[in-house]
C-alpha cells in the first residue's frame, strides 16, 4: 500500500495494466490517496539454460505505485509491472480510496519487457 498527500488534488489518474478493474473508495475523512494492489504473477513455463536458476515469486519482484502531481492532477502509476516472454507480473486486485469529491480516471497499461512507470503528463 502506498498513501500520497491529497492536498489541492481534484483528480487522480491512475495506470496500471488492470486500471479497469480498480476498485474507488470515496472517503469524506480522507487527507490522503491510498493505493493498494495484490502482486500476482511469475515465469510459467520459462526454462532456462542455468540450473541455479529459480523463478522470483511475485511478492519478490518489486511491485509498487508511484505518484507525480501536475497541479491539481495526480498520476499514480504502477512500477514493476512486466509482460515478456514467459514472464508476466501485475498489480491485482488493485483499490484506490479517495477524499470525497476527488474524480479517479482509470488508464489501462499495455505491458512490455521495460516495467518502468509511466508518470508522464496527461495530454490535454
Amino acid at each position: 500500500m502506498r498513501s500520497f498527500p491529497a492536498k489541492g488534488v481534484n483528480t487522480v489518474i491512475i495506470r496500471t495494466a488492470e486500471a479497469d478493474t480498480t476498485t474507488v473508495v470515496l472517503d469524506s475523512v480522507a487527507d490522503a490517496i491510498e493505493i493498494s494492489g495484490q502482486p500476482s504473477g511469475g515465469a510459467k513455463g520459462y526454462h532456462p539454460s542455468d540450473p541455479n536458476w529459480k523463478e522470483t515469486p511475485a511478492g519478490e519482484w518489486g511491485l509498487d505505485f508511484v505518484a507525480e502531481a501536475y497541479g491539481p492532477l495526480l498520476v499514480i502509476s504502477s512500477k514493476s509491472e512486466i509482460r515478456y516472454i514467459h514472464h508476466l507480473y501485475t498489480l491485482q486486485e488493485v483499490k484506490v480510496r479517495v477524499p470525497a469529491g476527488v474524480e479517479v480516471l482509470r488508464q489501462k497499461r499495455a505491458l512490455t519487457g521495460d516495467g518502468g512507470p509511466d508518470l508522464s503528463k496527461p495530454e490535454p
